[in-house]
């Protein structure tokens, strides 16, 4: 900094790595999946009891791993509920409670990239941004894609391409994998092929076509038809980790930010209260040999118990 500005000083970005050698340890390290389908409500999926086939691959996952049924957001919206997930703090520790720009971890917070990464772990995020800005989320990741937020929200075909891209260049070495995607958040765009996936909702006296059901239930068939769309994209990561061989020492989580309201308490959205329909969220944990297969979590838990 005492270099006057003439002598032509530049900044300089180092991304160092510690890399294990080979044959340092017994067996392969456990690689972690982690990721977060947001907006995602729990009650949408099969394994939670929705009758429509929103989720095969999610509900595979949870009959071959632990499902939790009642797992809780921090929070019902985006940023403080994935500053959680990556500190395992909650909002009152981290501090990350307002939509600023430009916002950072309390000193001396550890998130959880960083700590893998002090393990010798690759470190990668692939995320659509918006309030996943690289400025709070970056710290550990060796690799951080954020695409700029988009209105439409297509992106989950790209977003999940370039993470199984990546881990296939890197399926040598041990890995931390995050992936997040808005495609579960409204307005629900989805492919041509999916929009007339689910046309009917249950009525006491039978089946009914959706487009005579009353306006929550036409977005929440809408919201499904996101959801399926969602997991389907998601069903080729894991099928690209499985083509490299990582599918028998990866631990896979899946979970949600929040969830949405569709008019249960006079509101929809999420962001607005604690509702049941705003907080409860997915929570899977996927690793066969070491997470018990067919197990459903009796107690509740929250995204703060991730990180531990």
């Amino acid at each position: 900094t005492d270099v006057p500005d003439a002598a032509g000083g530049f900044p300089v970005w180092g991304d160092p790595t510690v890399l294990v050698p080979a044959g340092a340890r017994d067996r392969p390290p456990w690689n972690v999946l982690l990721v977060s389908l947001d907006t995602l409500r729990a009650d949408r999926l099969g394994c939670s009891g929705n009758p429509r086939a929103t989720s095969p691959t999610l509900d595979r996952l949870a009959r071959e791993g632990t499902f939790f049924p009642l797992a809780i957001a921090p929070a019902s919206w985006t940023l403080p509920s994935h500053a959680s997930l990556m500190t395992g703090l909650y909002a009152c520790a981290h501090g990350l409670v307002t939509p600023q720009s430009g916002q950072r971890f309390a000193p001396g917070t550890r998130p959880l990239a960083a700590l893998l990464r002090a393990r010798g772990y690759l470190t990668a995020a692939f995320t659509e941004d918006a309030f996943l800005e690289p400025s709070v989320f970056q710290p550990g990741f060796g690799t951080y894609r954020a695409d700029a937020y988009a209105t439409n929200r297509t992106k989950v075909e790209a977003t999940v391409g370039a993470a199984g891209a990546w881990l296939r260049a890197n399926a040598q070495s041990p890995f931390f994998l995050f992936v997040h995607t808005y495609q579960t958040h409204s307005p629900y765009n989805v492919p041509v092929s999916y929009r007339q996936l689910f046309t009917t909702y249950d009525t006491p006296e039978g089946p009914r076509p959706l487009g005579g059901a009353p306006g929550n239930l036409q977005e929440l068939g809408t919201y499904d038809t996101a959801i399926r769309h969602t997991d389907d994209v998601f069903a080729t990561l894991l099928a690209t980790m499985k083509d490299v061989g990582l599918d028998r020492h990866t631990i896979v989580v899946v979970v949600s930010d929040h969830g949405e309201a569709f008019w249960e308490h006079g509101h929809s959205g999420h962001g607005k209260a604690l509702y049941e329909e705003e907080i409860r969220v997915p929570f899977i944990w996927w690793a066969p040999g070491l997470i018990a297969a067919g197990r459903r979590g009796a107690g509740p838990v929250g995204l703060h118990d991730v990180l531990p």
